[in-house]
């Protein structure tokens, strides 16, 4: 008897650990890397179907995510941020491991740099 009843629940269990899926969404965290030295900087991501909203902090104060668009995928996108009459374009990637890749782009140079959730360890 307890077998009938543990192979269905092992197969649920199984079922709802391959679908868990990483999201977009959250507050994340990397180390930058620029001219001036290496920054913490902290996302806070928000996504609605297609659209990323959110805000930026490197520790100069909050700026707001523009141009926000997440691809079909759910897993690749892009922003603007815009700094001191500056526009700071983003492009980021989740990966399968829970991080996100970012390639910052400024004044056509481009850096990368890794995010991790906060609250999550990797």
């Amino acid at each position: 008897m307890k077998r009938l009843f543990l192979a269905p629940l092992m197969f649920v269990l199984f079922i709802a650990a391959s679908n868990y899926h990483h999201t977009i969404d959250g507050t994340w965290k990397g180390e930058f890397s620029g001219p001036q030295g290496s920054m913490e900087i902290t996302f806070v991501f928000k996504t609605d179907g297609e659209t990323l909203t959110g805000t930026s902090n490197a520790g100069m104060g909050e700026y707001e995510i523009q141009n926000g668009k997440v691809n079909e995928d759910g897993e690749s996108f892009s922003f603007d941020v815009s700094v001191q009459q500056m526009t700071i374009t983003h492009k980021g990637k989740l990966n399968e491991d829970g991080t996100i890749t970012l390639t910052v782009s400024i004044m056509d140079q481009e850096n990368s740099m890794t995010l991790t959730k906060e609250g999550e360890d990797h």
